[in-house]
């Protein structure tokens, strides 16, 4: 009895456990697509529930978590305060969120801190050109990323006008914003050329 009721309680738990990732991704998905969509009200709704259910929620290879999710949320409807809180939470649980970074320096730009917030960009943006740079060179799924190394091109070439901005640099906010939407777009077409490969080579296989 006492095994039997111990393995009842564990399948329970273990169902449970299911159904709030299942949750999780759910919602995440809803608040990255409304994000994505131009819509980032409705996103900070749905972040803010997933960092409810999981305050670790990470995405993507890139390591880009549900903090800085909602810290994007935030800067998109233009609400910098909340948006600085978000982000300098994202680098407190990982200080190597690269997307933290760049974003938190463009909020303390906008905040009227143009040396911090340079700093933080230029952090954001060579992080996220080792993680590129990484993840073409170092793993499987690098044949799909930044193909034509055209956003790694992007990132030097920002670098380099960041660096001779010498302080303000407003008139790279727009380029820097797209950086940024321009990764997030990379994440999923590197993963549906990945998924139409392998399923490719699954039906070439039964043939």
């Amino acid at each position: 009895m006492n095994a039997a009721r111990h393995a009842a309680i564990l399948s329970t738990l273990m169902a449970l456990a299911g159904c709030a990732a299942f949750q999780t991704a759910g919602e995440f998905q809803r608040g990255r697509t409304a994000l994505l969509g131009g819509m980032p009200a409705a996103a900070t709704t749905y972040f803010q529930q997933v960092t409810a259910l999981d305050a670790n929620y990470r995405y993507s290879i890139l390591q880009e978590g549900i903090w800085t999710y909602l810290g994007r949320a935030y800067y998109e409807a233009k609400n910098y305060t909340e948006a600085r809180k978000a982000l300098e939470h994202a680098l407190t649980v990982n200080s190597g969120d690269s997307f933290a970074r760049l974003y938190l320096g463009l909020t303390l730009a906008r905040q009227g801190n143009y040396d911090a917030g340079r700093k933080e960009v230029l952090l954001g943006l060579q992080g996220l050109y080792d993680g590129l740079e990484y993840i073409v060179y170092y793993t499987s799924a690098g044949l799909y990323w930044d193909p034509t190394g055209q956003i790694r091109g992007e990132i030097q070439a920002l670098q380099r006008d960041v660096k001779a901005s010498q302080g303000n640099f407003e008139r790279l906010f727009d380029r820097l914003e797209s950086l940024g939407m321009r990764i997030e777009q990379e994440i999923d077409l590197a993963r549906k050329q990945e998924s139409f490969e392998r399923n490719r080579g699954a039906a070439g296989g039964d043939m």
